[in-house]
């Protein structure tokens, strides 16, 4: 037992250190590329019965971040809508903490291409490159009354997702003047700036047309209870 322990023992250091090495020196994946790997492979994604369901009524859901798989499928989605009934309203609802300057463009060059008007809608946290697609929007451009929305500004040259280069820091301030009304010092500063704002603000400063109303409140409902 013990010479053949002695004889495995190399073998087993050897294996350890050769995992060792191949763990060290594999490059790292980041976790939501992986999606974007596959759809990069052509893997199709299909949709869901619910997403079925809500694209028979012409409406479709941002809940992701911005990066191609979800291009891919409201991409798709809206050329489909479009060319089924050319011309009658799209609704684009937007949740997302942002992405991909490049996805979101393509979203937005296929939205400004199509006969049927993109009405969008900020719900919940609309950030980022979310805020572009909601401003890109070629219908009414909504807000909820608890949504919130982040303009991210600011010119980089640094590494980054975001105006990562001078050709995107030229697109970004040339779409912004374009579908907003945003002070020159938040898109022209040097270094990150995230703006968080209420629907109020994204009004005031053009990235909505309109806020929705929520449900009128009950009379007479009793308070909430403290836990």
């Amino acid at each position: 037992m013990k010479q053949l322990i002695s004889r495995l023992a190399p073998v087993v250091v050897l294996l350890g250190g050769l995992f060792w090495l191949a763990e060290r020196f594999t490059p790292t994946i980041v976790p939501e590329d992986v999606v974007d790997l596959f759809v990069d492979a052509g893997l199709e994604f299909t949709a869901s019965p619910t997403e079925a369901s809500l694209l028979e009524q012409r409406k479709i859901v941002i809940g992701t971040d911005i990066n191609g798989s979800m291009t891919q499928r409201v991409v798709r989605a809206l050329l489909l809508l479009d060319s089924q009934d050319s011309g009658r309203p799209i609704d684009l609802y937007i949740r997302t903490e942002g992405g991909r300057i490049d996805d979101a463009f393509a979203i937005i060059d296929v939205m400004e291409g199509l006969k049927s008007p993109v009405n969008t809608h900020a719900i919940g946290g609309t950030h980022s490159s979310g805020a572009m697609i909601l401003a890109a929007g070629t219908g009414v451009r909504c807000a909820y009354p608890f949504s919130s929305i982040m303009f991210h500004g600011g010119l980089y040259d640094d590494d980054g997702d975001y105006g990562q280069n001078a050709t995107d820091n030229q697109r970004l301030v040339d779409f912004w003047k374009h579908h907003a009304k945003l002070p020159a010092d938040w898109m022209e500063c040097q270094g990150e700036k995230a703006c968080f704002m209420g629907p109020d603000e994204a009004l005031k400063f053009g990235i909505v047309d309109k806020i929705l109303a929520g449900r009128p409140r009950v009379e007479g409902r009793a308070p909430a209870r403290e836990n």
